[in-house]
C-alpha cells in the first residue's frame, strides 16, 4: 500500500492526478467519519465538508512540510472546516426558525456513542500533536503499531507506549467533560469509527474530481499547464483556442437559461418568505406579553439554580475540611498509644452516597470514601490504588477465580482482569441491584501511627445494613485498605449465604 507522504510528494512535484486520487481513497474514511461525527450524522453536510478539506489539501499541497503526518493534517483541517460549516449551518437554522418558527427533529442516537461523539473531537484537540497523530493513525486510520512507528519516526514499542499514554490522557479529558469511560471501552469505541461511518459509494471519485478542479488555478497543476502551453506552436494554440471557444459557448448558453429559471424561482421564494414573515410578525405581537413573562420566570429559576449549586459546592468543601480536621485529631490522639473509641472524630457520621467523591488517599477516612466512590462510579484503577492485597489473599483469590466457568475465565483473561476486579465487581453488582445509601464508622482502633482498624457499617436503599472490620495501613504518603485471608474468607462466606 502506498505511503501518504510519498503520494503527497509525488502530487506536489509532478501534479499527478492518480497520486491525488490515491490520497483521497486512502484518507476519505478518516475525513468523512470525522466530518460525519462533527455534523451529528448529517451525511450531506459531511460530504460537503470532506469536499472542502480535500480541495484545500490539493491547493496547499506544495506548502505542506514533508515531515508532516498527512493523516494528522487532514484530521485537524477536517475539525477546523467542520466547525466553520456547523456555525454557518446554525446561523442559517436560526434565521429560518425566526422567520417561520420551524423546529428541528430530534435525532435518535445510541446512548453510549451520543455521550462520546459530541466531546471526542474537542478532547482530541487538547492532545499535543504527537499524541493526536498517534491516535489518528492507530484508531481512525486503523494502522498497526509498526506502521504508526514508521510514520512517527519511532520504534514499534515506542509507538505502542505513546498510543497507550495518549489514550489514557484522552480518557481523562473525556471524564472532565462528564463522559466516564474505561480505557478498554474507549479503545473499542474508537476502533468502530470507520465501521460506523461508512463512506457513501462513489464519494471518493466525486471529491477527487472536485478538489482537483477547485485547485486548478493554484498549486502544481498550473505549473504543468504553463509548461505545456509554452511548448505549443502558434497553429496548435489557435486550434486549441477554437476548440475552447466552441466548448465554452454552448455551456454558457445553457447556464444563462438555467440562471433565468433560478432567478424566477428565487423571486417567488422571496415573495412567499415575505408573506410568511408577515404572518409570523402578527403571531409574535400577540404572544409578546406571554413570552416576556416566560423569559422572566426562566431567568429567576436559572438564578436560583446557580445559587443552589454554589451553596452545594460550599457545603461539600466544608465537609471535606471537617473530615480532614477529624482525621488529624484522630492521628494526634493515636500518637499517645493504642486506642479504641466510638467517639473519635468521624465515628458515627453517616456519609450518604450523593456526597461520595474522589478525595485521595491521604487518610484512612479519605481512602474509605475514595474506594466507595470508585465502586459506585466503576473506576477500576482508583479502586486498585486504594487497596493492598496480601500475597496469601491473592493466592486464595486466584484459586477462587479458577473455579469460574471456562468461557468467563477466558474472557476475564482477555480483558486483563485480576483479583482486584474479582473483589470490586461483586460490590458494583450489589450497588446496581440493591443500591448503596451510604456508610458510617461505628468504631476506630489505632494500634500504631501507621495502622488504623475501623468497623464500617454499609447501609442499602432497602434499609438493610452490613458491617465489616477494615484494616488500613499507611504506605509512604497513602493509606490503603489491607485485604488478607480472613477478609477473603468473610467475603466467600457472604457469597455462600446467597
Amino acid at each position: 500500500m502506498p505511503d501518504l507522504n510519498e503520494l503527497l510528494r509525488c502530487y506536489s512535484e509532478t501534479g499527478s492526478e492518480e497520486a491525488f486520487r490515491n490520497i483521497v481513497e486512502l484518507s476519505l474514511s478518516l475525513v468523512y467519519s470525522t466530518a460525519l461525527r462533527q455534523a451529528n450524522g448529517d451525511a450531506a453536510l459531511a460530504a460537503d465538508i470532506a469536499q472542502t478539506v480535500f480541495t484545500d489539501f490539493a491547493r496547499k499541497a506544495a506548502a505542506i512540510p514533508r515531515d508532516t503526518v498527512v493523516a494528522g493534517w487532514l484530521y485537524r483541517h477536517t475539525c477546523f472546516i467542520s466547525a466553520k460549516a456547523i456555525r454557518a449551518e446554525h446561523r442559517r437554522q436560526a434565521r429560518e426558525q425566526e422567520a417561520v418558527r420551524m423546529s428541528n427533529l430530534n435525532e435518535p442516537a445510541d446512548a453510549a456513542w451520543t455521550k462520546l461523539a459530541p466531546v471526542l473531537d474537542d478532547a482530541m484537540a487538547r492532545l499535543n500533536p504527537c499524541e493526536r497523530d498517534a491516535v489518528v493513525l492507530r484508531f481512525f486510520e486503523g494502522k498497526d503499531f509498526r506502521t504508526v512507528g514508521l510514520a512517527l519516526g519511532i520504534s514499534d514499542d515506542a509507538a505502542q507506549k505513546r498510543i497507550s499514554r495518549a489514550l489514557e490522557k484522552l480518557r481523562r479529558l473525556l471524564q472532565r467533560e462528564g463522559v466516564a469511560i474505561s480505557a478498554t471501552a474507549l479503545s473499542a469505541a474508537l476502533g468502530t469509527i470507520q465501521v460506523s461511518s461508512a463512506v457513501p459509494a462513489g464519494l471518493a471519485t466525486v471529491i477527487a474530481a472536485g478538489a482537483l478542479s477547485g485547485a486548478a488555478t493554484t498549486g502544481p497543476g498550473i505549473a504543468l499547464l504553463t509548461a505545456k502551453l509554452l511548448g505549443m506552436t502558434k497553429i496548435q494554440l489557435l486550434s486549441m483556442g477554437a476548440v475552447m471557444v466552441a466548448g465554452i459557448s454552448i455551456p454558457v448558453l445553457v447556464q444563462q437559461q438555467s440562471l433565468g429559471r433560478l432567478r424566477a424561482e428565487n423571486a417567488e421564494l422571496k415573495r412567499q418568505l415575505a408573506n410568511s414573515a408577515t404572518e409570523v410578525g402578527k403571531i409574535a405581537l400577540s404572544d409578546a406579553a406571554a413570552s416576556q413573562a416566560e423569559n422572566e420566570r426562566l431567568l429567576k429559576e436559572h438564578s436560583e439554580l446557580l445559587r443552589l449549586r454554589a451553596e452545594s459546592a460550599r457545603l461539600r468543601a466544608q465537609q471535606i475540611d471537617l473530615l480532614k480536621v477529624q482525621e488529624e485529631n484522630t492521628r494526634l490522639r493515636a500518637s499517645s498509644g493504642n486506642t479504641k473509641d466510638k467517639n473519635l472524630p468521624g465515628t458515627g457520621v453517616f456519609v450518604p452516597t450523593e456526597t461520595w467523591a474522589n478525595v485521595g488517599l491521604n487518610s484512612p477516612l479519605d481512602s474509605l470514601q475514595t474506594a466507595h466512590w470508585a465502586v459506585h462510579n466503576g473506576d477500576i484503577q482508583k479502586f486498585k490504588d486504594s487497596i493492598l492485597i496480601t500475597d496469601a489473599a491473592k493466592q486464595m483469590l486466584n484459586s477462587l477465580l479458577a473455579k469460574m466457568a471456562p468461557d468467563a475465565l477466558e474472557q476475564a483473561k482477555k480483558l486483563g482482569f485480576g483479583v482486584e476486579e474479582g473483589i470490586m465487581f461483586p460490590m458494583m453488582a450489589k450497588d446496581r441491584n440493591l443500591g448503596f445509601k451510604g456508610y458510617r464508622i461505628l468504631s476506630q482502633e489505632t494500634p500504631s501511627e501507621s495502622e488504623v482498624i475501623m468497623n464500617v457499617e454499609l447501609e442499602l436503599n432497602s434499609g438493610a445494613t452490613q458491617q465489616q472490620n477494615m484494616r488500613y495501613q499507611r504506605i509512604e504518603q497513602n493509606w490503603k485498605h489491607v485485604i488478607d485471608v480472613a477478609d477473603v474468607q468473610e467475603m466467600e462466606k457472604k457469597e455462600g449465604k446467597k
